[in-house]
């Protein structure tokens, strides 16, 4: 088994769909997040993007990237994850937009590939909303889990406020552990390796789960496994669709609360990216305008936009769809939020949700998801063709995050894996064919 499905059993346990969704942020929190450097951008933020129709931007990395913007949001990095205090894991600091910023490189403390197959690993995750922890063996056989979520806490916020995020985090992370650990029946001194979600997410948070594992990781003398969580979106499809259906390279769409990505995974650590997000990721732009619409987001706020599109007719309203003329597969919703927001500000006006003005609300809802739906349908379509191009080996399109729960996201992904000669059926953990 490789490296890589292991460190995704460990912080991607089979309930733990959407923890990692860090970008749920209360718009009230926002202006915290930005004093206490919160800027997590998405994957490769780095890589070379072009307006030309006919440039395809890509990546060569042999590991994703997460960047921060000062030293206050980089406090919970590799460097203070592993305790390696002389600087030699970052590289020189680079200058964005006039501010400080350094990419990190996520690398394994040790080589994960050399774990025997019934090595025990307890993986720890506190990157947004929810603390979790899982005992796996390095074969993918989950031993023990616990989750403590923070959705009645955040509820009335409107959205994840970090300060309040951080405190559930530190009550639960002891409990968690123990429980997972308890569950397992495994003793601390029984692990062969302690991972833990080191970003992206929130720096708050994040650094609750890393001083829990740097602990016990110090106590017990145990290696420490350092878990990239946009990685470890695209790679558990191995655990949850096989290793023989999830063929290297395959293709991974990765859609969450703050980011969106496509990227051809070649191997473990071995990727290339071809589009990313330009400003709002579509799990962002769910929770705007659940909010918009004046809905309850606690839960986040695909769900609620989803069941309300049901009862509206997704043409009514003929809103844009983004970047349509320009061929590439980067993506971009900030336009048609503020499209939504004028419809809502015309046909709803000030007025509170109310039995009157639902079925107005549920026509947005409906027009805003077509829409949605379909400009990530077209990006991941021009997606499979230029890496069919370079990789005729493709095995199949991985549809992964907490957005790739909703149905219509499926429904239309299945279709456009369809469309590249794979078949049909509901897909299996995310995984669609293409051919």
């Amino acid at each position: 088994m490789d490296g890589g499905m292991v460190s995704h059993a460990l912080c991607r346990t089979g309930f733990m769909h959407r923890l990692l969704d860090g970008a749920r942020l209360s718009t009230r929190a926002l202006p915290y997040a930005r004093d206490q450097g919160m800027r997590a951008t998405s994957l490769g933020s780095s890589f070379l993007k072009s307006q030309s129709v006919s440039a395809r931007p890509q990546t060569e990395c042999s590991t994703l990237r997460a960047r921060w913007s000062n030293s206050e949001a980089r406090g919970y990095t590799l460097q203070k994850a592993t305790g390696d205090t002389n600087g030699s894991q970052w590289p020189s600091a680079e200058s964005e937009n006039g501010q400080e910023s350094r990419t990190v490189t996520m690398k394994p403390v040790f080589n994960m590939g050399n774990l025997r197959p019934d090595a025990i690993v307890l993986g720890i995750e506190s990157s947004c909303d929810e603390t979790g922890a899982a005992v796996v063996t390095a074969d993918g056989r989950i031993l023990g889990e616990a989750l403590a979520s923070q959705a009645e806490l955040h509820a009335p916020w409107g959205g994840v406020v970090p300060k309040l995020a951080q405190g559930a985090h530190e009550e639960a992370i002891e409990g968690i552990v123990a429980k997972a650990l308890a569950d397992a029946g495994v003793e601390p001194s029984q692990l062969d390796a302690i991972a833990v979600t080191v970003g992206p997410g929130l720096s708050l948070c994040l650094r609750v789960g890393v001083r829990k594992a740097r602990a016990l990781s110090a106590e017990y003398k145990i290696p420490l496994i350092p878990i990239h969580h946009m990685e470890a979106h695209t790679l558990v499809s191995r655990l949850t669709g096989g290793t023989e259906e999830v063929r290297f390279p395959f293709l991974g769409l990765l859609i969450s609360g703050g980011h969106n990505l496509l990227v051809v995974v070649r191997g473990v650590g071995d990727y290339r990216i071809l589009g990313t997000t330009l400003d709002d990721a579509l799990g962002e732009a769910y929770d705007k305008v659940a909010r918009m619409l004046g809905l309850d987001v606690g839960g986040g706020g695909g769900r609620v936009v989803e069941e309300l599109a049901r009862e509206g007719d997704d043409v009514k309203y003929a809103l844009p769809v983004p970047m349509f003329r320009k061929k590439n597969c980067d993506f971009s919703y900030a336009g048609l939020k503020t499209a939504v927001r004028l419809a809502i500000e015309e046909h709803v006006g000030d007025a509170p949700p109310s039995d009157e003005n639902r079925q107005v609300r549920a026509d947005i809802a409906a027009s805003f998801q077509r829409v949605a739906v379909k400009h990530l349908e077209q990006r991941t379509r021009t997606a499979i063709e230029w890496a069919k191009e370079d990789y005729s080996d493709l095995s199949c399109l991985v549809a992964a995050g907490g957005v790739a729960s909703n149905l219509v996201v499926r429904r239309q992904l299945q279709a456009v894996s369809e469309g590249g000669g794979g078949g049909g059926g509901e897909p299996r953990g995310g995984v669609l064919k293409t051919g």
